[in-house]
Parts: C-alpha cells; sequence; structure tokens
C-alpha cells in the first residue's frame, strides 16, 4: 500500500520582494507593469515589463533597477530587425535568458537570446533542408545556454530543435550548431509497451535541461499510423539518445487496484539536469489530479511516483487541488500552484513539494501576512535548477496594494 505522508512545514524565512510596481527601472523612470516571472537562479527573476518610458520589454533583476535585456521599439545591431512585441522570456540558473519576439525588418519574428548579444537564435524564413520556418514556439534555455525550440515548417510538419555551442547563433550559422532531436513522423522503440510508436504531433511548450528534454505529444502505434487512434503522451530523450515514454493516456497509473488510468495531459512536463522529470496529469477510475515524478534510473521501467494527489491535505488542515504551473529543481524538490481550500473558503497558493517523502510546503497564499501585509493575487511559481523560486504577487497594506516579484528558497 503506497503512503504518502505530508507535514506542516514552517519557513525559516518568508519570500523576499524582488522589486515592484513602482521601483526604479533600468532607463530612468519606473516600472509601470510586471508579469510572466521566470527564476533567473540565486534570487533573479526575468520576465516582461513596462516603464514610464519603454512601451515593454525583457528585464533581468535580483533587485531594482534591474536590467533591460530587449525593449520594444529598438534596433538590433546585429540583425537590424526592430522589436514590436515580446513574449514571456526563458531563463536558466545563470540568469541568461532566450524569448520570441515579433519583429520588423529581414524576417517576422525570432526567437532571440541573451547569449547572442541581443541578437536571433533563429528567425521564422530560416531554411530547414528543403523547406522553411513558418513558426516558432516559446524556447527553453539550458544551464549550458543551449536554446530549444519547436517550429513549424512551411510543410506543415513540427520539429524540435536545439542550438547549441559557440556564438548560440543558429539563424547565421556560423559557430553555433542547429541539432534536429526530434519531429513529427518519427518512429522511436517504446520501451514500456515493447512496441514501435510514430510521433504525430508536438503539443505546446517543451523543458530542457543539461541532460536532455521532455515534452508532451500526439503519438501512435506505427503499424495503425497517426491516421488511426492516437494516444496524449509523455515523452522524455537525453540529447544523443532515443525518445522514451513515460507516460500514455489509458495506461494503468498508480496507485493503480485495476480502475486508475491516465486521462489527460494539460501542462508541458518539466526535466532538471539529472533528467528526472515531474509532470501533471487527470486520472479516471478515481476522477483525480496528480502530480507524478519518474527518475531515469528506475522509471518508466518502474511506474512514475504520484508526488501529490488533488484533495491532499498540505499538512495546515487544507486541501489542495486544480494543480498548474509544475517546475523541478536538481534536488529533485516540486514547485506548483494550487487551490488550497478549508472552512474559511479557497485561496490560490504557492507550493514546493520536498524530496525525500514530498512534504508540502506552502510559500505563499492569497490572505498570507507578509511584510507588514498580506498576500494577495498570487501568481503561479517559476522554480530554476538551483531551488530558488519566484512569482508574482500583490502586497496589499493598510496603506495600499502594488504588484510585485517575489523570491524564495
Amino acid at each position: 500500500m503506497l503512503t504518502l505522508v505530508f507535514c506542516a512545514h514552517t519557513a525559516a524565512a518568508q519570500p523576499s520582494v524582488i522589486l515592484e510596481e513602482g521601483d526604479l527601472s533600468p532607463d530612468g523612470s519606473t516600472y509601470v507593469s510586471l508579469r510572466r516571472a521566470e527564476s533567473g537562479g540565486a534570487g533573479r527573476v526575468a520576465f516582461n515589463g513596462r516603464t514610464v518610458f519603454a512601451r515593454g520589454g525583457v528585464f533581468i533583476a535580483s533587485s531594482a533597477p534591474g536590467t533591460a535585456v530587449s525593449l520594444i521599439g529598438e534596433v538590433l545591431p546585429g540583425s537590424g530587425v526592430t522589436v514590436r512585441r515580446v513574449y514571456r522570456p526563458a531563463a536558466n540558473v545563470l540568469g541568461e535568458t532566450a524569448w520570441q519576439a515579433r519583429v520588423a525588418g529581414l524576417f517576422r519574428g525570432g526567437i532571440f537570446s541573451s547569449l547572442a548579444g541581443n541578437d536571433v537564435v533563429v528567425a521564422r524564413g530560416d531554411a530547414v533542408g528543403m523547406t522553411t520556418i513558418n513558426g516558432l514556439e516559446r524556447p527553453a534555455i539550458t544551464d549550458n545556454g543551449d536554446v530549444v525550440f519547436v517550429v513549424e515548417l512551411a510543410t506543415g510538419d513540427e520539429v524540435l530543435f536545439r542550438c547549441t555551442g559557440g556564438d548560440h547563433n543558429c539563424h547565421s550559422i556560423t559557430t553555433a550548431v542547429r541539432e534536429r532531436l526530434v519531429g513529427v513522423s518519427d518512429v522511436y522503440f517504446d520501451s514500456v509497451h515493447a512496441e514501435n510508436r510514430v510521433v504525430c504531433a508536438l503539443n505546446g511548450q517543451i523543458d530542457a535541461s543539461n541532460w536532455g528534454i521532455a515534452f508532451h505529444a500526439e503519438t501512435a502505434k506505427q503499424v495503425t499510423g497517426c491516421t488511426g487512434s492516437r494516444q496524449d503522451s509523455i515523452l522524455r530523450m537525453a540529447y544523443g539518445g532515443p525518445v522514451q515514454t513515460v507516460a500514455l493516456v489509458g495506461d494503468p497509473a498508480v496507485p493503480f487496484d485495476g480502475t486508475r488510468y491516465y486521462e489527460r495531459f494539460s501542462l508541458p512536463p518539466t526535466v532538471n539536469n539529472s533528467g528526472n522529470i515531474a509532470f501533471f496529469t487527470e486520472t479516471v477510475g478515481p476522477v483525480q489530479e496528480v502530480i507524478y515524478f519518474c527518475d531515469p534510473a528506475v522509471c518508466p521501467a518502474t511506474d512514475p511516483e504520484p508526488v501529490v494527489f488533488q484533495h491532499d491535505d498540505d499538512g495546515g488542515g487544507r486541501l489542495v487541488s486544480r494543480f498548474r504551473s509544475v517546475d523541478i529543481s536538481d534536488a529533485n524538490d516540486i514547485s506548483f500552484q494550487a487551490v488550497a481550500s478549508d472552512s474559511n473558503g479557497k485561496v490560490l497558493s504557492v507550493y514546493i513539494a520536498r524530496d525525500p517523502g514530498w512534504t508540502l510546503e506552502r510559500v505563499a497564499a492569497n490572505k498570507d501576512p507578509v511584510g507588514g501585509g498580506e498576500f494577495r493575487r498570487v501568481g503561479p511559481p517559476s522554480m530554476s535548477s538551483d531551488g530558488y523560486v519566484v512569482f508574482q504577487a500583490e502586497l496589499r497594506t493598510p496603506s495600499g496594494s502594488n504588484l510585485a516579484l517575489w523570491a524564495y528558497q
């Protein structure tokens, strides 16, 4: 019988403010908008923001004023394009960033990196064999500085690439290498089910580490092909290694008594530098949300291990549900957002499940006291490989409210 232990944990320290709206910004004005926080390790946060002088941009900070990485309206010196819109950045443990942007100039959009001197990593229109890149998804950046991204080709195919080494520029490709990892129509051997399967579609964002990648895809048995029955799949792949099935919709899920099966995967999995992954799923028999953990040393030869179930007690008499924004550190600690419910109602909360034992630590929740006030509008967390969690939340005090970015380890 599987037993999960949960205990109340009183953190030694509260989350600390990195910066807040109204703080001095790097252009000499002040921040008027902060959003889409991403952990950059060591208490840094990468984020989208606006200032009094700037219509928007990507910033990184450990305290105010921080640094502007890319601003709307600037002309990038390497490619000569003008930035029109920037999207949520990805960041690694060293505070290096990658992001997607819409631009005007030689091409319509691309993926950029702070390692590439703010120049392009890959662009729409770049040649791939006999075709070109038509669309791009939000990238991931590893602690080694590699940028991993999904592209849609003009043929309609989806392919996952890594830009690695050299000057980190896989647009002009002088010293960097653009490596094809996996794409639609690729066939791989599924060791769990002892059969060949084919990748039919790549679903949304991926995660990448120094070890490899974890991603969500639709796959099918090779014998029936993608025109037959497809299954949502959680997959893992070490660089230079084969694609590996971690979980398929319709497969038995732990704890299995003959009725529990994976029903849906609605969030991308997350992977650390050892290849350990965490993923969110909904099961049927019973209908329940669960976060699972899979260590490549034993899994998927043995089933993924449950971390937390919907309606578990968080150790403080609150029941957790509606999990979102799952992330994993190199210590295998797992951060996530949840709704915590008790007799006082429901509050959005940020948690860390600590390995070993998966004890739950509540980092922040709406109406929790902090800094002479209380949290409100607590946003989803992001965790770096060194275990720093960052999130967006409002600080409400008797004198007013202000939106801030917070860090916690």
